[in-house]
C-alpha cells in the first residue's frame, strides 16, 4: 500500500483527508508540527507527502527544504493545503507537485493524490530501463488525444520511435472509453481553445470521477498561452507547455526517456 504522511496541526483537515485516503486503501501516517514531521518522513519514506502552510515549530518552506535535501528524497511529491489562494507563489521554486486552497474538495484531491503516487510508481519501474529506442522494445502503451492532426502526428511517432504501442483518438469521449478499455501506461491529450472541438476538462472531470482511470498517469500539452487555463485542473508538472512543435517533441523525449 502506497504510504501517504500528512503534517498539520490542523485536527479537523487531517481528520477528514485521513478519513478519505484510508477509505481508497492508502496506508496513511500523520504529524502535527514541521518537526515531528521531518522525522516521519525519514522514518517512513512515504510516496506522498500533504503539507498544511501553516506549521508550528517548523515552517511549511523550511521542512520542504529540509525534505528536498535530504537523500533520495529530491522526486517525493510534495501537495500542499493552504488557507487561501496565492500561497503557491511562496514556493515557486520548490517544485511542489500541487496546491489546494481550503476547503479541500474530495474528488479532485483524490485525483491528484492517486497521480502522485502513479508518479512515483512510474519513476520506480523506469529505473531499471535502459532499453534505447525501437519498436520492438515494448516499453508501453500510450493513449494520445486532441484535435491537431499535425502536432499528433510528430507526437505519436516520437513516442514510436521510443519503443511505445500508440493509440491516436481525436474525441474527448473516445479518450474516455479507450482509457478505459485498455488501460495505457500513459495518457496524453492537448488543451484546445474550443472546448466544443475537444474538451481536456471532460476528460479530467471523468478520470477523477473515475476510481479505475484517475491512478493513470495523465498528462495535457498545450500551447503557451493556454498554461495558466491548464494549470487551474491540472497539477504543473503534468502540464507540459510549448511553442512550436519541436519544443513539445524535446520535452515529451525528456518526460519519458529512461533518466527523465
Amino acid at each position: 500500500m502506497p504510504k501517504i504522511l500528512i503534517i498539520s496541526a490542523d485536527f479537523n483537515l487531517t481528520a477528514t483527508i485521513e478519513a478519505r485516503l484510508l477509505m481508497d486503501g492508502y496506508e496513511v501516517f500523520t504529524a502535527e508540527d514541521g518537526l515531528l514531521g521531518l522525522q516521519k518522513v525519514q522514518e517512513l519514506n512515504p510516496q506522498l507527502i500533504i503539507v498544511d502552510a501553516g506549521l508550528p515549530k517548523m515552517s511549511s518552506h523550511q521542512l520542504i527544504e529540509e525534505v528536498k535535501a535530504l537523500p533520495g528524497f529530491l522526486r517525493t511529491p510534495i501537495m500542499i493545503i493552504a488557507d487561501r489562494a496565492g500561497v503557491e507563489n511562496l514556493f515557486h521554486r520548490m517544485d511542489i507537485f500541487h496546491f489546494f486552497s481550503k476547503p479541500v474538495f474530495p474528488a479532485a484531491f483524490l485525483r491528484k493524490v492517486a497521480l502522485a503516487v502513479a508518479s512515483v510508481e512510474t519513476e520506480e519501474v523506469k529505473k531499471p530501463k535502459k532499453e534505447v529506442s525501437g519498436p520492438s522494445s515494448g516499453r508501453g502503451r500510450i493513449l494520445l488525444g486532441g484535435p491537431h492532426e499535425f502536432i499528433l502526428k510528430k507526437v505519436r511517432e516520437l513516442f514510436e520511435s521510443q519503443g511505445f504501442a500508440v493509440e491516436v483518438v481525436k474525441e474527448d469521449d473516445e479518450v474516455i472509453q479507450k482509457a478505459g478499455a485498455m488501460r495505457p501506461d500513459y495518457v496524453f491529450v492537448q488543451l484546445w481553445e474550443d472546448r466544443s472541438v475537444f474538451n481536456v476538462r471532460k476528460i479530467d472531470k471523468a478520470f477523477v470521477e473515475s476510481p479505475t482511470l484517475r491512478t493513470l498517469p495523465f498528462y495535457v500539452f498545450c500551447y503557451a498561452k493556454y498554461t495558466t487555463e491548464a494549470y487551474d485542473f491540472i497539477p504543473q508538472n503534468h502540464v507540459i507547455p510549448f511553442r512550436e512543435s519541436r519544443d513539445l517533441l524535446v520535452s515529451l523525449e525528456k518526460l519519458l526517456s529512461p533518466e527523465g
